[in-house]
């Protein structure tokens, strides 16, 4: 809308410059000498010469202004693009290593099912029945899944137990 009004502005003034010098021209070659009044008038088409060569030096700048907004705006849409894409990177990264995690909790390595089995941790705390029925499951080499399904508890409950005997049980 901005550019519109001032392309208008500057055709309109140019119009009256061309008006000006059409009309000044007529009156000299009406009237053999110049007068005081073509004088003026080509003094002030002068002035309205330098202030349209002002307004285009200002629209100039104006236009300027906008290209370098305009490519710091494409700019920032491309660095926002790229910032998505990191973060979408970086959320399937996070999602693969949770994957591997609850992986290790779900199904137990051969390792720690050695050490579960080795470790005779009764002489050590006193467990209630329903601990040492887990352990015992685990050290028989049962999965998480399946010792959660042969007691009837949670899943999140037999790794609890399994990581707890595993830290503090072994001692």
């Amino acid at each position: 809308m901005l550019q519109g009004e001032i392309i208008n502005m500057v055709f309109e003034a140019a119009i009256v410059f061309f008006l000006g010098i059409i009309f000044l021209v007529w009156g000299l070659k009406t009237s053999n000498k110049p007068d005081n009044d073509i004088l003026a008038a080509l003094k002030g088409l002068a002035l309205v010469r330098q202030e349209v060569k002002s307004f285009r030096q200002q629209v100039n700048s104006l236009e300027q202004q906008v290209r370098v907004i305009d490519q710091k705006q494409k700019s920032n849409q491309q660095e926002e693009i790229n910032n998505q894409q990191e973060s979408k990177n970086l959320n399937q990264e996070l999602q693969r290593l949770t994957q591997q995690v609850n992986n290790l909790k779900l199904g137990q390595t051969e390792d720690t099912k050695n050490e579960l089995r080795t470790t005779n941790s009764e002489d050590r705390i006193a467990y209630s029945e329903r601990y040492r029925e887990i352990i015992n499951l685990a050290q028989k080499g049962y999965s998480v899944i399946e010792i959660a399904d042969n007691l009837a508890i949670g899943q999140d409950a037999v790794n609890m137990v399994i990581n707890t005997y595993w830290r503090y049980g072994n001692e």
